[in-house]
């Protein structure tokens, strides 16, 4: 180990330890700059040399270029690593316990309000992103989750589905599998259950059917590899996360519309639970946030409660999805999905333009005098 570089370090001695997704976030790092920077000979350093001071010059040169946001990202990365190496008894302390503090800007995240959302909904009413940007505004769902979305996570009898199954977009330049999957969430609060809303079981159906339609329509140059997903193009190519962003992105530029991106609406839904007086706890089992600390940055896994904070989304948009005939219809079942107490709702969350968004939506019409102004 004493004849190890830095990068060694990297490659040899903690890369290969990690899954396919941290090892490609490592593998770029090690690549770019860190590999410039410590390949330089006035920079050059074996692992048991490296020192506090030697990463701190590191960090003042990537300030150059960078956000102390991403250079705290670099520091993470060589810290866990030299764990690893304390583990294994190869080095004898962690530098980067002894480096500068550094402050990591916070971002402001634009939201929509609720009026918003259902514009954006509207508006992509027939894209191919619009059903994933509903579970992304309405559920505060990840993009990895929303792709991983499977035809058996789906109870279309008893009304819900769960998270157990994510899609990683692979962005190495080197690497041909663009998309993989993983049977696990991001953390233990990851996996999840939802109530599944009328509407939405609706488009979830209908989605599954127009995809077996175009089985029969590709014939053999139709692409099984991704069969029982929900989110694929009409020839069976899964639709990668990055597409999905780019495309939201498209929209709201080409519509004119306020900044947002896919993070931003789940930003959305998070403030607009919190302000209609839903316990920071259960907007964290709402999101699957492992701690409530990451929920407070957007404004228990109990499925009970992920039923009583649905009966929130519901009254948030509430004429767009049909919960309160199916929550009718689950009394007269005598089903037991009832939580043991209420949230108070904030009446001025919503008015009358927004029950007018609703109704156009549902209507399959949209109101000219609403959409006028959109250009697709």
């Amino acid at each position: 180990m004493s004849k190890e570089n830095i990068i060694d370090l990297f490659y040899n001695e903690h890369l290969k330890v990690n899954e396919k997704d941290t090892f490609n976030g490592y593998k770029r790092q090690v690549t770019g700059r860190l590999k410039e920077y410590f390949t330089m000979e006035e920079h050059k350093r074996k692992v048991k040399e490296l020192t506090a001071e030697d990463l701190d010059e590191f960090y003042n040169h990537l300030r150059k270029e960078l956000k102390n946001s991403t250079i705290d990202h670099y520091n993470d990365n060589i810290s866990s690593a030299f764990k690893y190496l304390l583990k294994k008894k190869k080095v004898r302390y962690n530098p980067t316990d002894l480096i500068n503090p550094i402050t990591v800007e916070r971002e402001e995240v634009n939201t929509y309000t609720a009026e918003e959302v259902i514009q954006l909904f509207t508006i992509l009413k027939g894209d191919i992103i619009e059903l994933a940007t509903i579970f992304d505004g309405i559920y505060g769902m990840r993009r990895s989750e929303i792709i991983g979305l499977r035809e058996q996570v789906f109870d279309f009898e008893e009304d819900y589905f769960f998270i157990n199954h994510v899609a990683i977009q692979n962005d190495g330049k080197d690497n041909v599998e663009k998309v993989y999957f993983k049977d696990k969430a991001k953390s233990k609060k990851g996996y999840r259950t939802f109530p599944l809303f009328e509407f939405v079981k609706e488009a979830v159906i209908a989605r599954f059917e127009q995809i077996e339609e175009n089985k029969k329509i590709f014939g053999d140059s139709y692409n099984h590899k991704y069969d029982g997903y929900l989110f694929v193009h009409d020839n069976g190519d899964i639709i990668q996360p990055n597409y999905f962003t780019k495309r939201f992105k498209k929209i709201i530029e080409r519509n004119n519309l306020r900044k947002i991106t896919p993070h931003g609406l789940r930003h959305s839904i998070a403030t607009l639970l919190h302000l209609a007086g839903v316990d920071i706890r259960d907007i964290q089992d709402w999101l699957g946030h492992e701690n409530v600390s990451s929920t407070n940055i957007y404004t228990r896994g109990d499925y009970k409660k992920q039923v009583q904070t649905g009966k929130v989304v519901a009254q948030l948009f509430r004429e767009f999805n049909g919960l309160e005939d199916k929550e009718q219809k689950k009394r007269n079942k005598k089903r037991i999905f009832i939580s043991r107490y209420e949230y108070p709702l904030n009446g001025n969350l919503l008015d009358n333009l927004l029950d007018k968004y609703l109704a156009n939506f549902t209507s399959g019409e949209p109101d000219q005098n609403v959409t006028s102004h959109i250009n697709l």
